[in-house]
C-alpha cells in the first residue's frame, strides 16, 4: 500500500484528541454516570490505540528501512515530552508533587508513568515503537509477531480491566512485582506494541473489505465491548479501565476502514490534535479556576464545561500552530534572501 498522507488519519487524530479530553472530564455525568462510563470509560478507549496505530502505519516502515530514522523520531518525541514536562512543572510544584521527594520515583515517572497524568503516552510510545521494531526485525513471521504482542496485551489485560479475576490467586504476587515498576499495565510494554504493530501491518496490505462491511463489523464490536465493559463494571472486576478484550479487533477494523486511500492531508489538523493532547489538562485547570471565581451555575454543568474546555484547547492549539508556521515561513524567507545576497 502506498503510504499517502490520508486525511482520514488527520480527522481521526483530531476526534481522538477530543475523546481524550472527555475521558479526563467525565462530561456526560450530568445525564447519567452510567452513560458517562459507557462512553468515556469504554467506547472512547479507542482513541489512544488509534494514535499508536497511526504512528505504526507511518513510522514503522521507514524505521525498518533506516534505523537512523527511528533514532531521529525518538529524539523528536523526547523533545516534545521534555517540553511537556517543563510546561507542567509549575503545576506539579503547586500540587506538591515534590513533597515526598524520591529520586527513584521521579526517574520512574519520567521513563515510564509520566510526570503528569496524561504524559504516560510519550514514554509508552518510545518504548512501544522500539519493542515493535525489535520484534519485527528479529521474528519476521507475521503470525508469530501478532501472537507475541497479543500475549503481552493479555498479560496487561489481567493487570487492568480483568484484574479482579486473578486477585487473591498466586498470580497476584507476579502482578504486585509488575506494579512496583509500572503504575498501570497500560504502558509501552503491554499496551502500545500491539497497536503500533497493527498500524505497520496495514501499511503493507490492501483493504479487502467494503466500507459497509467494515461499518457493520465495527458496530457489532462496539456493542460487544459495551457488553464486556458493563459486565466487568457490574462485578467490580477492573483495576483500571483502559484495556478491553474487544478493543483490539475494534481498532483493527476501524483502522481497516481508515486505510481507504485519499491522497490529501491536513497538516494543520494533525498538529492541532497533538497540541490538544498536550495542552488540555492545562486548559482544564485554567477553566476550573475561572469557574470557581466567576461562580456561574451553568459553568458547573459537565457538558458545558467539556464544550468550553474543548473550544479553548482547540483555539490555543490553533494559535500556537499558526505562530509556529509563521516562524517557519520567516526562516525560509530569510534563507532565500541570504542566498540572493
Amino acid at each position: 500500500m502506498k503510504l499517502t498522507k490520508n486525511i482520514n488519519f488527520d480527522i481521526v487524530r483530531f476526534i481522538s484528541a477530543l475523546m481524550i479530553i472527555a475521558i479526563h472530564m467525565y462530561p456526560f455525568t450530568c445525564i447519567s454516570e452510567l452513560v458517562d462510563y459507557n462512553l468515556t470509560r469504554i467506547l472512547f478507549r479507542i482513541c489512544v490505540p488509534l494514535f499508536f496505530s497511526i504512528t505504526g502505519f507511518f513510522a514503522m516502515p521507514r524505521a525498518l528501512k533506516d534505523t537512523e530514522y527511528l533514532c531521529k523520531y525518538t529524539i523528536k518525541i523526547m523533545k516534545i515530552y521534555l517540553l511537556s514536562i517543563l510546561l507542567y512543572l509549575p503545576i506539579n510544584i503547586y500540587i506538591g508533587y515534590f513533597n515526598d521527594f524520591s529520586f527513584i520515583k521521579i526517574i520512574k515517572d519520567i521513563l515510564i508513568d509520566g510526570t503528569f497524568y496524561h504524559l504516560w503516552y510519550f514514554p509508552a510510545l518510545i518504548l512501544g515503537i522500539w519493542l515493535t521494531y525489535l520484534f519485527v526485525k528479529k521474528i519476521k513471521n507475521t503470525k508469530m509477531i501478532a501472537i507475541a504482542l497479543g500475549t503481552l496485551y493479555i498479560i496487561g489485560l489481567f493487570g487492568d480491566n480483568y484484574y479482579g479475576l486473578i486477585a487473591n490467586t498466586p498470580l497476584t504476587n507476579i502482578y504486585s512485582l509488575i506494579f512496583k515498576i509500572f503504575v498501570y499495565t497500560r504502558n509501552g510494554l503491554f499496551f502500545a506494541p500491539i497497536f503500533i504493530y497493527m498500524g505497520y501491518y496495514f501499511s503493507n496490505r490492501e483493504n479487502k473489505l467494503s466500507i459497509s462491511s467494515n461499518i457493520i463489523i465495527i458496530i457489532a464490536l462496539m456493542a460487544l465491548m459495551l457488553i464486556e465493559g458493563n459486565v466487568l463494571y457490574y462485578y467490580n472486576i477492573p483495576r483500571h479501565s483502559s484495556m478491553y478484550l474487544f478493543l483490539v479487533p475494534l481498532v483493527y477494523f476501524i483502522f481497516n476502514l481508515l486505510t481507504i486511500n485519499k491522497d490529501i492531508k491536513n497538516v494543520l489538523l494533525r498538529d492541532i490534535a497533538t497540541l490538544i493532547y498536550i495542552l488540555h489538562p492545562l486548559v482544564i485547570i485554567i477553566y476550573s479556576t475561572g469557574a470557581k471565581i466567576v461562580s456561574l451555575s451553568i459553568l458547573n454543568n459537565s457538558i458545558i464545561s467539556y464544550i468550553l474546555v474543548s473550544i479553548g484547547t482547540i483555539l490555543l492549539s490553533f494559535i500556537i500552530v499558526k505562530i509556529k508556521n509563521c516562524r517557519i515561513v520567516e526562516k525560509e524567507y530569510d534563507k532565500k534572501l541570504n542566498l540572493k545576497i
